[in-house]
């Protein structure tokens, strides 16, 4: 089955902004230590990502995983088990999404 039009474009446009972004310089004024280091948080929102699939809601056929999503929690490998737990969620229905007819 062939993507979707805006997809392609979707992913296109995201590695020229990839791209371009790892040329900016960006200076970090302060830093509360080790001690107090976390994750950073944001992302798509999950109301704009159906939950059963991590489809958007928005561009059909457009999956989402891990930390491209606006999920955050305790330290101690949530993170790591998100990623995995949400990676194969999106893997699944986006192969599933390729194989079905008038999509």
């Amino acid at each position: 089955m062939p993507v979707h039009p805006l997809v392609r474009w979707m992913i296109k446009s995201f590695f020229a902004w990839l791209a371009c972004s790892n040329v900016r310089e960006v200076a970090i004024k302060a830093t509360k230590g080790w001690k107090e280091a976390q994750v950073t948080v944001g992302g798509v929102k999950g109301e704009e990502v159906y939950g059963d699939t991590l489809e958007s809601k928005l561009v059909p056929g457009l999956f989402f995983a891990g930390e491209v999503l606006d999920v955050d929690g305790k330290c101690g490998g949530w993170n790591l088990q998100w990623a995995w737990s949400s990676g194969w969620t999106a893997g699944k229905h986006a192969a599933l999404y390729s194989l079905q007819d008038g999509k």
